[in-house]
């Protein structure tokens, strides 16, 4: 019996031979282990196993934990990582574009929206102005295009707004400026054009007959006695001599013996004239005259006159005792020895027997007094000789007869 060898128990080892007694064997200390009775040694804990005991087989570290050799225990994945086989001695980070929640499951890639930069547990937003792609990676919205918050991708900004900036939602186009679709800033509208609108898409060319001073502005008619044409940013007046309505593209040339003013056509007044195209009518000169509508003045017949400095609508007759032969501004008196009705173009001589008093413009002849008489054309009557008479009005004197004198 003395001599029986004796194993070491589990837990324990010798190295050393001729042992005595049961102090003879060391005490394995966790993580090292000896799990089989008789070991010569203590076995250190392998890597990827926990060790708690000294008297059991390693435990391999399950999956999402891990262990460097000598541990006694297995340690969870830090927050980010992971490791899905089990007896690991590490874990590995999680990749970008993945969120690890369970550390023992394969990565889950992000959804549409999300991103990561690797080492998480759950997937961020995608921010505002951002395109996030499925390798996680965060891409600058370009000009043009925006995005807001968890959106997956960038959108080009639409027609008749701008998106300044690439992380808010767009902006409709004021009023005199436009965008045809993945615009920065909206374009003002090119000169003669407008869009009285927010949110437009294009400019319209100013309508014929319209200005268009301001692009926010609608088009604004042109009134009476002006014109334009498509595209203009103001109305031009028509020439002298030429009108048009509200709205008019072209100037109509006004009619001879009218005049153009306010896009009207009106008839020259009695007194005026017009003989060319324009926007007033013309004085008649003295010794003319017209009636309304006139393209021309006409002479004063003679024996009537026309003296009025704003224009004659009709000429005036003479006078008895008066005449005018050419276009006259006034008529003339007779001279001594002459006469005239009213509305003579000329002065008739007094006859035989009768006479006229100078400058009077006498309207008829008188008879001589008895006792003289006249030759004709004569401004006073003559004394008979000695010896002679005459009757009013007698041509000639006549010899007293015999036994009476004078």
């Amino acid at each position: 019996m003395d001599d029986e060898k004796l194993a070491c128990p589990t837990g324990t080892s010798n190295v050393n031979y001729g042992g005595s007694s049961l102090s003879s064997c060391a005490t394995c200390t966790a993580p090292s282990y000896a799990s089989s009775p008789a070991s010569p040694s203590c076995t250190p804990c392998p890597p990827g196993h926990s060790c708690p005991t000294s008297t059991s087989d390693p435990t391999p570290c399950l999956a999402g934990t891990f262990a460097p050799s000598n541990s006694l225990s297995c340690t969870p994945c830090p927050s980010g990582y992971y490791q899905t086989s089990p007896a690991s001695t590490s874990c590995t980070p999680c990749p970008a574009g993945h969120s690890c929640v369970d550390p023992a499951d394969e990565p889950t890639p992000c959804t549409p929206g999300t991103f990561s930069n690797g080492g998480v547990t759950t997937c961020a937003a995608c921010p505002a102005g951002y395109l996030c792609t499925s390798t996680g990676a965060m891409t600058n919205c370009s000009a043009g295009t925006y995005s807001l918050s968890s959106w997956a991708t960038c959108v080009t900004c639409g027609p008749g707004m701008e998106c300044p900036s690439t992380s808010a939602t767009p902006i409709p186009c004021p009023s005199g400026t436009y965008s045809a679709g993945g615009a920065t800033n909206c374009g003002a509208c090119p000169s003669g054009t407008y869009a009285n609108a927010t949110g437009s898409i294009s400019c319209t060319p100013c309508p014929a007959g319209h200005e268009c001073p301001d692009p926010a502005d609608g088009p604004v008619t042109c009134a009476a006695n002006y014109k334009s044409a498509s595209g203009s940013t103001s109305c031009e007046q028509c020439a002298a001599g030429t009108m048009s309505g509200r709205g008019a593209t072209t100037c109509g040339v006004c009619e001879l013996g009218y005049y153009c003013t306010q896009g009207q056509v009106i008839p020259c007044p009695a007194g005026k004239f017009t003989s060319s195209p324009s926007s007033f009518c013309s004085l008649c000169s003295s010794g003319t005259y017209s009636h309304s509508g006139a393209t021309s003045c006409t002479p004063c017949s003679p024996g009537t006159r026309s003296s009025s400095p704003l224009g004659s609508p009709s000429c005036t007759p003479c006078l008895p005792g008066h005449y005018s032969t050419v276009p006259a501004h006034n008529c003339t008196l007779c001279p001594a020895g002459k006469t005239s009705p009213s509305n003579s173009p000329s002065c008739t001589s007094c006859s035989p027997g009768k006479y006229s008093d100078a400058d009077l413009g006498a309207s008829a002849c008188l008879n001589c007094p008895d006792g003289k008489t006249s030759s004709g054309t004569a401004s006073e009557c003559e004394e008979c000789p000695r010896g002679y008479i005459s009757t009013g009005g007698d041509t000639t004197c006549t010899p007293c007869s015999a036994g009476k004198y004078s």
